[in-house]
């Protein structure tokens, strides 16, 4: 899974197959995986705020809470 696929003019691209929030799990543990290989884990909020954090420190990027979650996935 790639988290940061920007199209030109510095907006991202959709994931492949979106999830909805309403199936992911409340409360529980997300996981995203980096294009770069960084994977990063955490409760909702933690995870959005990491995310947003690595993308703009590592990739010089800004990525939307809705972005973020976009690519989340509930840790296995």
């Amino acid at each position: 899974m790639h988290l940061l696929r920007m199209r030109p003019g510095g907006k991202y691209e959709p994931p492949d197959n979106q999830e909805t929030m309403s199936k992911r799990p409340r409360g529980g543990v997300l996981v995203v995986h980096c294009a770069c290989g960084v994977v990063m884990r955490g409760t909702e909020n933690e995870l959005v705020l990491t995310v947003q954090k690595h993308a703009l420190e590592n990739h010089n990027m800004k990525a939307t809470r809705q972005e973020v979650l976009s690519r989340a996935r509930p840790e296995s």
